[in-house]
């Protein structure tokens, strides 16, 4: 799974598993792409995270900490 930021310059990339109930459809919004919350990578037992964290609010939220990229 890789995540970014909208200047493409933050990046969140991990290994996991997904089944499809994890899954989010966005067909309802006439949008393609499927999302995913945070908090349900972050419950995942098995998975690698190569660059990026999880972080949690002061309302108990998940949310993924993206990484700058140093060039």
């Amino acid at each position: 799974m890789v995540s970014w930021g909208g200047d493409f310059d933050e990046f969140f990339c991990c290994l996991v598993h997904l089944e499809k109930e994890d899954w989010i459809s966005n067909f309802e919004k006439n949008f393609y792409g499927p999302t995913l919350k945070a908090k349900t990578v972050y419950d995942k037992k098995e998975k690698i995270v190569f660059f990026g964290d999880f972080e949690e609010t002061k309302r108990g939220t998940i949310k993924i900490k993206r990484e700058k990229l140093k060039l």
